[in-house]
């Protein structure tokens, strides 16, 4: 039976992107809270861990599902900042790679965590999941 926490609604006022996770016996569910009524639920059932080797189609699916929930769960490791400026991509060339590409090559093992190449024509973006709601860009290039 799925129980939801208490949350005062002061909490849903000056939190409003704050998440929270509940769990079930069946299921985990990760909600991203924007108001005391409004709700947008990202379900990743226990079958995807995203710390481990996911496949592509997984790794597309979890991708599209944390965009499609809120941009601000991806982040820029100092290295990705570093690269996207020294090649004049922006925030924004970024995401629409990660929106529109296509996940390329084989998950790569580095520094504890699982890489996934996301490319378009123009652009190629290295993502890791380090956690089922965020997405950490490392690196970004012109192709």
């Amino acid at each position: 039976m799925f129980q939801e926490p208490s949350l005062s609604f002061a909490n849903y006022v000056c939190l409003t992107k704050f998440l929270y996770k509940t769990q079930t016996t069946e299921t985990k569910r990760y909600y991203f809270t924007m108001s005391k009524d409004n709700k947008k639920e990202i379900d990743l059932s226990p079958r995807i861990d995203v710390t481990s080797r996911l496949e592509k189609g997984q790794a597309r699916k979890v991708l599209s599902e944390i965009l499609k929930s809120d941009p601000s769960f991806v982040s820029y490791s100092k290295h990705g900042q570093g690269q996207m400026k020294a090649r004049g991509l922006i925030a924004g060339d970024v995401f629409n790679v990660l929106m529109a590409g296509k996940i390329e090559g084989d998950p790569e093992f580095v520094n504890e965590s699982w890489r996934y190449r996301v490319a378009t024509k123009n652009i190629t973006v290295v993502v890791a999941f380090r956690k089922p709601n965020h997405v950490t860009v490392i690196t970004a290039w012109r192709n």
